[in-house]
């Protein structure tokens, strides 16, 4: 029996051991395939969420510093049986991808000024690797029975979910300033399959699978 580690709802990574024998083939569990950051992107993060929750009075729901990933595909509810085909296709993937960076900069939202949805972080440097990585993982989980996924890649850190927009106004101007912020680089080197159980403190996720980048050269754009 392996261990995985779990990831906590707030800014740490809690040293425990989780059988995978606990995923039942028969259980239905709340996954996601993504790239973890490195800790002072997460501290520059954090800092910014902070500047944005003293400016304004909405209702956010603010993700956790420690939960804050870039997704490569969201799979929903999946059956426990999907979790060692999907590892095995990961670790195929990684084993022929070499490492690579992206940039993370700039803040943004969806939704209008008037009814933002989501606030994010934006990414600009390595694209190319990081959307060719994505279409090899996205043909996979359809190779193994999962449905394809119809949006377009679009990659992107979510910060926080406005769940109330009174008062969402007063963090505008604030937002507009921080846009061009540069939040710094991260190397992908790691690519994971994650199970997210969502509770009142927040979400908890625990790393079912763990596939290393370790090919010669960066994934091909496409």
């Amino acid at each position: 029996m392996s261990g995985v580690a779990i990831l906590d709802s707030r800014n740490e990574r809690l040293l425990l051991n989780v059988s995978r024998m606990s995923v039942q083939p028969d259980a239905v569990i709340r996954a996601f395939i993504a790239i973890e950051l490195s800790e002072p992107v997460r501290r520059r993060l954090a800092d910014c969420q902070q500047t944005l929750k003293r400016q304004t009075l909405a209702k956010v729901r603010w993700v956790a510093p420690g939960n804050i990933h870039l997704t490569l595909a969201f799979l929903g509810d999946i059956f426990g049986a999907k979790v060692d085909p999907i590892a095995a296709g990961l670790r195929e993937i990684a084993a022929a991808v070499a490492p690579f960076e992206f940039e993370i900069e700039g803040l943004g939202f969806f939704g209008s000024p008037r009814n933002p949805r989501v606030i994010w972080a934006g990414v600009t440097g390595g694209r190319a690797p990081l959307a060719a990585l994505q279409a090899q993982v996205a043909a996979m989980l359809v190779k193994v029975g999962l449905p394809p996924e119809r949006r377009a890649f679009n990659p992107h850190l979510t910060l926080g979910r406005v769940k109330s927009v009174k008062g969402a106004d007063q963090f505008m101007p604030t937002l507009e300033a921080m846009k061009p912020t540069d939040f710094g680089r991260v190397g992908a080197d790691h690519v994971r399959l994650i199970r997210s159980v969502l509770a009142p403190t927040g979400a908890q996720y625990s790393v079912l699978a763990d596939a290393p980048l370790a090919g010669q050269t960066a994934a091909p754009a496409t």
